[in-house]
């Protein structure tokens, strides 16, 4: 799915089929679509009943006589007030468009040229479901913008279709793009066809949505498509967890499309794999791969390296569950094709966004020798010949957590499916559980994490696993001629038998089977360090691994004579080296003020510096920061920790940094903790309670308290109920402008006094929503649940809505989408936003806001 259109909905309320002809001289220009949508039928009626024409589905054509009412007057002035109103609010200027229907298929024509001579319907290019005749429009000469037209729910419904940012047609174009008079301006797979489906909702700012992630997977299936590219993502707490990874696992497993996604670009600390394509199981998550080449061509660089490596802001695993992260990598930059509005034809850009389409245009190529060859593709073989097939990226066993298995070699991967072609198309489900214990564990093992501590691990030399390997098939898949003839002896290696110890071998039937791996890393010293445990076919090992273990284990250093400071001294960077260091934070300490030195260079150095930490149903507690030494000197930087737990410190000099100077930068970097713990992070009043006593204490040193209040701020809370009243979630409508005693320490942070009052929604509605587009495969209809909420505020506020329960998740979640919406009594739009909400300032009045919540 690439990153190229968006939907505009054009609503016509009661009316029929209706749109508006807008004559020359009656054109509504400056018209900001997203901002009053609400008032077209108004318009349409009043503001133009003199010479305007209403076209409905089988209705004649009809024109309205001049209307002298006084009171129908009053209301032509009052939509002429907002007309001039959204005049000042120009994006657009004269919007022309005429909606009918032609037989059974609904046609649409639309203009906003500025030209005298526009408005004749002759000129005028006709337009109907793009998947239709895969016709486009361009709304002037002067914005060069293309658009095309979709008509849902029998023509009530017109969605106006643009890009959003040129970030979707480049990542097409590394591909697939076709240039048959100029070849080396190809894509990878020139000339394969592609479905363009939008996720991102230009008016969230290309944010996508779970929607638009669903009826993307709908039309995949619809089509029957073989490959899917997702350029797109973000963070997620739970890795193979949500509702849209639950329906990316029944179109792999069961339509058995090939799904590519981008890693993500939060690197070049470990666990920062973005969902889905670095946490989801059945998604080849892809790295950014930079080689000497693409360095000196797209680059331009004066030398480039002597050889590849992964670009430095490009996402590391593993993830927080200790699974890989990063499946394979590709090249992550391009020259590619943009769209016609951004004034050229091809633009450099670089990211996991590159490297995703870069792969997927390796697979297509795979797919189509398959199909030529007779061969059945399957998701499941076509990425065991992927990982099996790879080059090597840098020399030690921890490189994999950056580089994944490898560079893809398309041609090597051809020849490994030919081999295999009448293997079975199966997938190993990799289950990890601590030896005696239900709960699932991660198989990222922390030495010194007081999570385990509760596990008993510190107690023992070494740590069981229960390891269990359960075979997959395609749900389609035939008893008798598949599973039950399905048997394989597996031969187990480790990488590291001093560390890791794995029986020698394994008999597997479709049923699965189960084996314990000894894990000891007393003798390791304190650092990063990686293993595999992979499975080996006894009777065919040029196959190469059929599944793996990773085990990734992490020894921190402890702070010796509990003293809250810590020096890496003489640490040596070359362009696109990393450091990481992995530190045990000293109970009590909740920030951290650090100094990075530098010397030993004459020219300017860009660094990373990124801190994690991982924490139990928490998203991983990520700091970053770029800085730029332009010469020998010293940079600080402050950011939260949590105590307790272990930090990665990851310093990386910029891959192009310093390159041609050949000059070593020394580094030092001092780490200093502080803390100061309060009993209450937050106090709720609600004007009866006593005073509040408020304790703050200092564990690791002296501290420098200088409380200060402020009363700015009061806090309205929403609780989402469906429509039997059953309670969903509860949020906070947050007016940062209002009554709120903030007490600030100088050094540490903040503490919040908070008034709450509880809303229950005064209005609940459950509905079914259309089957053109929001059904899924499996004949499941989605829901849509609209919770509203009356709120009044009686002075003018900066508000900021906020669903906890639901904010900050789009993959992570078993909701499908959700959207918010503040309207005041006229029904005007002041605020709207999904899972990332935005403050919006309001003045005095009384507003709804509703809730928008899509699940199935």
């Amino acid at each position: 799915m690439t990153k190229t259109r968006s939907d505009l909905v054009l609503p016509t309320d009661d009316v029929s089929p209706l749109s508006l002809l807008l004559e020359k001289s009656y054109r509504l220009e400056e018209l900001t679509i997203d901002a009053e949508k609400y008032i077209y039928r108004r318009i349409c009626n009043y503001l133009f009943s003199t010479e305007s024409i209403l076209i409905c589905d089988n209705l004649p054509v009809q024109k309205h006589k001049k209307v002298e009412d006084i009171g129908l007057k009053g209301i032509r002035a009052d939509l002429q007030s907002r007309v001039d109103y959204l005049r000042k609010q120009a994006v657009v200027s004269g919007l022309s468009l005429i909606f009918f229907q032609i037989d059974l298929e609904f046609v649409v024509v639309l203009s906003l040229e500025d030209d005298s001579e526009c408005g004749k319907l002759a000129d005028f290019i006709p337009l109907t479901n793009y998947r239709i005749e895969q016709k486009y429009g361009i709304f002037s000469k002067l914005d060069a913008c293309s658009f095309v037209t979709n008509i849902f729910d029998k023509g009530n419904i017109l969605s106006i279709v643009t890009d959003s940012s040129p970030h979707g047609t480049h990542v097409a174009g590394i591909a697939t793009a076709f240039h048959p008079k100029e070849p080396l301006l190809n894509g990878i797979a020139p000339g394969a066809q592609v479905i363009s489906c939008k996720i991102g909702y230009s008016c969230l700012g290309s944010m996508e949505t779970g929607t638009g992630l669903t009826r993307a997977l709908i039309a995949v299936v619809e089509h029957k498509c073989d490959l899917i590219n997702m350029s797109y993502g973000e963070p997620a707490m739970l890795p193979d967890y949500g509702r849209f990874v639950d329906l990316v696992n029944e179109v792999v497993d069961k339509y058995r499309v090939i799904f590519i996604s981008s890693a993500g670009n939060s690197g070049p600390a470990l666990t920062t794999v973005g969902a889905p394509g670095g946490t989801t199981s059945s998604i080849v998550g892809i790295g950014a791969y930079v080689s000497p080449a693409m360095a000196a061509g797209a680059h331009c660089v004066v030398e480039p390296p002597s050889e590849g490596l992964e670009y430095t802001w490009s996402s590391r695993g593993p993830t927080a569950d200790g699974d890989l992260g990063v499946s394979i990598s590709a090249p992550g930059g391009a020259v590619a094709p943009v769209p016609t509005w951004t004034l050229q034809r091809h633009m450099l850009m670089n990211g996991t966004s590159m490297s995703s389409p870069s792969a997927c245009g390796g697979v297509a190529l795979l797919i189509s020798a398959m199909k030529a060859e007779g061969i059945p593709v399957s998701p499941y073989n076509v990425r065991t010949a992927l990982e099996n097939t790879t080059v090597p990226i840098g020399a030690l066993p921890e490189d994999k957590l950056s580089n994944g298995h490898g560079l893809m070699q398309v041609d090597k991967a051809y020849e490994y499916i030919q081999q295999c072609r009448n293997s079975p198309c199966v997938w190993y489900k990799i289950t990890i559980n601590q030896a005696g214990k239900a709960t699932i564990i991660i198989s990222t093992v922390d030495v010194n994490d007081p999570f385990l501590d509760s596990l008993e691990k510190l107690t023992v030399p070494s740590w069981q696993w229960t390891v269990q390997v359960e075979p997959k098939f395609h749900d389609n898949a035939n008893n008798m001629e598949q599973l039950v003839p399905f048997e394989e002896c597996i031969q187990l290696h480790c990488t590291e038998n001093a560390v890791v110890r794995a029986p020698d071998s394994l008999f597997l039937t479709h049923n699965g089977r189960t084996f314990n791996i000894i894990v000891d890393p007393t003798s390791l010293r304190d650092d990063l360090h990686y293993y595999d445990v992979y499975g080996i076919d006894c009777r065919a090992p040029w196959r190469g691994p059929l599944f793996r273990v990773p085990i990734t284990i992490t020894k921190p250093i402890l702070l010796k004579d509990c003293s809250p400071l810590i020096t890496f001294s003489g640490m040596s960077f070359l362009p696109g080296h990393i450091e990481r260091r992995f530190v045990q934070v000293p109970l009590g300490a909740n920030w951290v003020e650090a100094t990075m030195r530098t010397s030993g260079f004459d020219t300017a150095r860009r660094f990373f510096v990124d801190t994690v930490q991982i924490c139990p149903l928490k998203r991983p507690i990520k700091w970053e920061s770029v800085v730029t030494f332009s010469s020998p000197s010293a940079s600080s930087f402050a950011f939260p920790v949590e105590g307790g737990r272990t930090i990665e410190l990851a310093l990386a000099q910029f891959w192009s940094s310093g390159i041609g100077s050949r000059e070593t930068t020394n580094v030092d970097f001092q780490i200093v903790f502080h803390g100061i713990n309060i009993n209450k992070e937050t106090v709720v009043l609600d004007g009866s309670d006593a005073p509040v006593r408020i304790e703050a204490k200092a564990l690791l040193s002296s501290e420098k308290l200088v409380p200060s209040a402020t009363l700015n701020k009061v806090y309205l809370v929403f609780i989402a109920t469906d429509v039997s009243g059953l309670a969903l979630t509860s949020g906070l409508l947050d007016p940062t402008d209002m009554d709120h005693l903030l007490l600030t320490f100088a050094t540490s942070g903040f503490f919040a006094l908070q008034v709450r009052v509880p809303y229950l929604p005064s209005e609940s509605k459950l509905s079914a929503l259309p089957a053109d587009r929001d059904k899924l495969p499996s004949g499941k209809q989605i829901l849509a649940l609209t919770l509203t909420y009356k709120f009044k505020l009686e002075d003018g506020a900066k508000i900021k809505p906020r669903f906890p329960l639901l904010n900050n998740r789009i993959y992570d979640t078993k909701f499908e989408s959700q959207f918010y919406m503040i309207t005041d009594s006229n029904k005007r739009v002041h605020a709207m936003g999904d899972v990332y909400p935005n403050a919006a300032k309001l003045p005095k009045g009384e507003y709804n806001l509703q809730l928008y919540l899509q699940y199935a």
